[in-house]
């Protein structure tokens, strides 16, 4: 399975329709690849889709590709937290 940020980056490219060989863990989402407020919300939807959980008001102000990897893993880990023991 692909890492956290590789899937990160996939998604983010394939939003914005950037190639993923032009995204690093240090590109700012919003300073490097200019997104319009759209964009920023289909980017949420679709890390939320991938990662299946809900991003809360963590994602509101995008930093970079490896800090969104970080906010995955720490919803997905949450996400597991509350799931019931049968």
């Amino acid at each position: 399975m692909s890492s956290t940020y590789e899937r990160v980056r996939r998604v983010v490219a394939d939003e914005l329709s950037v190639e993923e060989g032009k995204i690093s863990p240090h590109t700012n989402v919003i300073a490097d690849l200019n997104p319009d407020s759209l964009d920023v919300v289909q980017i949420i939807h679709a890390l939320e889709d991938e990662f299946d959980i809900t991003i809360g008001d963590e994602a509101e102000h995008l930093g970079t590709i490896a800090e969104l990897a970080d906010l995955m893993d720490a919803q997905v880990a949450r996400k597991g937290d509350l799931t019931p023991m049968m």
